[in-house]
Order: structure tokens, then C-alpha cells, then sequence
């Protein structure tokens, strides 16, 4: 019983240590989106590299953005992932079994 209790906890460890990976992650994403904003807008058009500046720019908001956005689903998962294996840990301490239902009732 007790391996069992160390799994589980060890699991719930390594889920939480994901999701803290994922926000700094998802930090780093937000610096180069706006990194990525400041070349685009800031570079003067009399400037002889202008067109690469800004191209950079444009293309670091956009792979920023998606990226963003694919770490954001990441983290859900993630999150409902550890929220599922929490309800199972509380149902284990309580007793309750998955396939039991105490509100259903059959009357012969």
C-alpha cells in the first residue's frame, strides 16, 4: 500500500514539475513575441537592413504566437491530468470505488 502511495505522489511531483517547465516556457514565448514587436515596429525605414529587421520581427510574433498557443493546451492537459489523479488519490483515502454509485437504485 505504501508503494502505491509513493507512485502516486511521486506522479503528482513530476505533473506539477511539468506544468512549472511549461509556464517558464510559456514566459521565454512571451519575451520573443514581444522581441519580436519591437524589431517589426521600431526599425527606420531609412535603414539599410529595414526589410530584414522587420521580416525577423514578424516571423518571431508568429512562431511565438503559435508556439503560445500549442503551450497553452499543453498546460490544460497537463492541469487536467493532475486533477484527475488527485480526485483518484482522494477517492482511494475515502474509499470510494470508481464503479460504485450510491445514488443509483434498482427495485425488483
Amino acid at each position: 500500500m505504501d508503494d502505491e502511495a509513493a507512485k502516486a505522489t511521486k506522479t503528482i511531483y513530476k505533473v506539477v514539475a511539468r506544468i512549472s517547465v511549461a509556464v517558464v516556457t510559456l514566459f521565454m514565448l512571451l519575451w520573443s513575441i514581444h522581441t519580436g514587436y519591437r524589431l517589426a515596429t521600431e526599425s527606420r525605414s531609412d535603414s539599410k537592413y529595414y526589410f530584414l529587421t522587420t521580416s525577423i520581427g514578424i516571423l518571431s510574433i508568429i512562431f511565438g504566437l503559435t508556439y503560445f498557443i500549442i503551450g497553452i493546451a499543453v498546460i490544460v492537459e497537463l492541469g487536467l491530468d493532475l486533477f484527475a489523479q488527485l480526485q483518484q488519490k482522494q477517492r482511494k483515502a475515502t474509499g470510494v470505488h470508481q464503479g460504485c454509485d450510491t445514488a443509483d437504485k434498482s427495485f425488483v
